[in-house]
């Protein structure tokens, strides 16, 4: 399975395979630390321990939740554009780069680079981010790690910064003003260029909102459920809010350029915040997260394996 990208796009977006590797020995090295810290004794036992049908369940249900995100892909981009394989290339690519800019990798093949691709995976990715935090406000407040207070103001923040990106994203005019002040063909100017043409493309996403956005809603809680289930079978129990919180958390993390997920930082914040809240031991805590990675890996790169033949054809239109 070869996906070559253009030759001719330099774009710093695309993360390069040395890179990754090197990202991935990072969190390995992280994650092996961590066990060693902790003791490998009492986290062996923790899995050993673990109820294997509640395992099973969860996988199954993640495994359903990412072809329900694949079908999400194809109903927003319609026919002909081959939605299986650009959503395996955006998300194997989004996790090993910084601020996820790796979801926008299929840009860099170029029969897919068009106006209507770079703007739903920016339309995707807002929706995303929209549904994590209000479902990680939620979670926040049923379990009162922010008073009303607070919780009113970052729910009133939160509102206002996606009012804000949508409106800004929508403005082509804004883009062009932009390309104008950069450089010719340097990369900002042609990501203002893109941009440009993406604005218009998103009044197109727009009348598909109600279906999209419920398919996201269901597909998160489904993601949170499961993760839930991995920690009831080594026997603890989270609980939906207090999973709600600490995956937002994690997301939030996981967006700063020098903490990708593939470093393994970012479950940090999520166990803390677990450990806080719900006393759940750190032992568990690092068995818990340690299957849940499993878990996920397995059940998406099988499913990009499932997707191969999609891949080939993205490999051969470029």
């Amino acid at each position: 399975m070869d996906i070559r990208p253009d030759k001719t796009a330099h774009s710093p977006i695309i993360e390069r395979p040395r890179r990754a590797a090197y990202l991935f020995i990072l969190g390995l090295c992280v994650y092996m630390g961590v066990v060693w810290y902790f003791g490998w004794t009492d986290i062996r036992d923790e899995l050993l321990n673990a109820d294997l049908p509640l395992v099973i369940a969860s996988a199954v249900m993640i495994l359903i939740a990412t072809w329900a995100r694949v079908g999400k892909w194809r109903y927003a981009l319609g026919s002909g554009h081959n939605a299986i394989g650009l959503f395996f290339v955006s998300k194997a690519t989004g996790n090993w780069t910084p601020g996820r800019l790796g979801e926008f990798a299929p840009m860099a093949i170029r029969a897919h680079r068009t106006p209507k691709i770079g703007a739903w995976i920016m339309f995707d990715r807002l929706l995303e981010i929209a549904v994590t935090l209000a479902l990680g406000l939620y979670g926040l407040a049923v379990i009162q790690l922010l008073t009303p207070v607070q919780f009113g103001i970052v729910l009133s923040a939160t509102v206002l910064l996606c009012f804000v990106g949508a409106y800004l994203i929508t403005r082509r005019s804004f883009f062009l003003k932009l390309a104008e002040r950069s450089r010719p063909e340097s990369f900002l100017y042609k990501l203002a260029m893109l941009f440009a043409a993406a604005s218009e493309e998103f009044y197109f996403f727009l009348r598909k909102l109600p279906g999209v956005a419920a398919i996201t809603v269901v597909t998160k809680c489904m993601d949170l459920f499961a993760v839930a289930l991995l920690f009831q079978a080594i026997g603890y129990r989270p609980g939906f809010a207090l999973m709600s919180a600490a995956k937002c958390a994690l997301a939030i993390v996981s967006f700063i350029p020098i903490t990708p997920s593939a470093t393994g930082v970012p479950h940090g914040t999520q166990a803390w915040i677990m450990n806080t809240v719900a006393d759940i031991p750190y032992e568990a805590l690092v068995a818990g997260i340690g299957l849940e990675v499993v878990v996920v890996s397995v059940t998406f790169w099988s499913s990009f394996g499932a997707a191969s033949g999609r891949l080939r054809a993205m490999a051969q239109s470029s």
